[in-house]
């Protein structure tokens, strides 16, 4: 997805959505999640920041997708990745 986010179509948001598809077809849980995190975001029932904490701890094991998403949000508003150490630091907790 080398799009930038000005240049977004329907078709690349189908792209990511079936590519978070395809990560979880075996945790169809998880991509239920997902859906319904879209869902709450549509229908205003959570905030842009509660958006990004479930996404994050979602796709906490692939960062392929927490990058993904970040086209998708708006300015300002990317989800960083963790650098390695406190990534390390959080897992010996």
């Amino acid at each position: 997805m080398s799009r930038s986010r000005n240049n977004l179509t329907f078709e690349d948001a189908i792209q990511f959505v079936m590519e978070v598809n395809d990560t979880f077809k075996y945790k169809r849980g998880k991509f239920a999640e997902f859906l319904k995190i879209l869902n709450d975001c549509k229908a205003r029932r959570i905030d842009l920041e509660d958006v990004k904490e479930r996404l994050m701890e979602l796709f906490k094991e692939h960062k392929y997708l927490l990058l993904g998403i970040n086209a998708f949000l708006p300015p300002g508003h990317e989800i960083s990745l963790p650098s390695d150490d406190e990534q390390q630091s959080d897992d010996e907790e």
